[in-house]
């Protein structure tokens, strides 16, 4: 009797047993580095962690854009084919999966690493993008060089190109564009700064315009871009410095194309003259310990986020 009796839910047990071990596995793979939104069917480990991604449609990834042969008499138009609206939503998502991926890899391994060049103008600017343009920019410590190329070498389907003497690329491998290259478009271009003990500045003549004090970038924090978060300066306005927040210069080179931009394409204008055509950060001072920072394009409002007056420590 008693016999019959296990043997008639055991089936059951056993249901009940496989369903345990289940669940168990889903919650073991759940996804920890990208939204739930941006799942696909990708999968990537990184330390023990799984990304599985769901595949946008790469179809719509455009190999080639086309100017215009002549400018436009109305004044709108012609400023819209100077400063276009530079990526399509499918290539907006590549971009920011690929960032998202290459933050959260190099933050996995304690390399420090922040936004750059016109990558930083946009997150002040823009809360993003600079509209009008078509790569990402991000700089780490020359340092971590090392370090950095093998942890970026080692994420499957992704592509590290490393070269002497030029910014390297960190792409995506499974995309048509740039046949002729030995990287893909969309890429995040890496740069990598030298220092000492008060000032930052990067490794390659071309590109060191500049020399920053440590006493504005660190420490960093992480601000928006778009619908994500990048390491970001402290003090992000004197990083970018005034003349980026009040002229905006257009494209001179296309990183899709790996081409300059035709000369006539070129201008500087300023940034209010395009209020009314793309979305801008508006920050006023909100109270003592933050400012109110407002997107907004010709009066509408997008959206609006607080940032912190003392995020520097000096």
């Amino acid at each position: 009797m008693a016999l019959n009796k296990c043997r008639r839910f055991l089936p059951c047990i056993l249901l009940i047993f496989i369903a345990v071990i289940i669940i168990g596995n889903q919650l073991y793979w759940q996804p920890t580095f990208i939204p739930k939104e941006w799942l696909h069917s990708m999968s990537v480990k990184i330390k023990n962690k799984v990304i599985l991604w769901k595949q946008p449609d790469l179809s719509k990834i455009r190999a080639v854009i086309h100017y215009p042969k002549k400018f436009s008499t109305n004044e709108d138009e012609k400023l819209l084919q100077v400063y276009p609206i530079g990526l399509n939503s499918v290539e907006m998502e590549m971009f920011l999966r690929t960032v998202s991926l290459f933050s959260r890899a190099l933050s996995s391994a304690n390399i420090t690493h922040l936004v750059y060049g016109g990558t930083a103008i946009g997150s002040r600017r823009h809360h993003g993008f600079i509209p009008w343009d078509d790569d990402i920019d991000v700089w780490i410590n020359k340092t971590e060089k090392k370090k950095s190329k093998e942890i970026l070498s080692s994420i499957p389907n992704f592509g590290l190109y490393s070269p002497n003497n030029f910014q390297w690329k960190f792409f995506y491998k499974n995309l048509k564009t740039l046949k002729w290259k030995q990287f893909r478009w969309p890429y995040i271009d890496i740069f990598y700064f030298e220092e000492n003990a008060t000032h930052i500045w990067d490794e390659l003549p071309p590109h060191r315009t500049r020399y920053y004090k440590k006493s504005i970038i660190f420490p960093l924090y992480d601000r928006k871009f778009q619908s994500i978060k990048l390491p970001t300066p402290c003090a992000i306005d004197k990083f970018v410095g005034e003349p980026a927040l009040k002229n905006c210069l257009s494209s001179s080179f296309s990183h899709r194309m790996e081409r300059f931009v035709p000369a006539k394409f070129h201008l500087k204008v300023p940034c209010s003259k395009l209020y009314h055509l793309h979305p801008f950060v508006f920050r006023t001072k909100h109270n003592e310990t933050h400012y109110k920072e407002e997107l907004k394009q010709n009066e509408t409002l997008i959206h609006k986020i607080f940032v912190p007056t003392n995020l520097c420590t000096t």
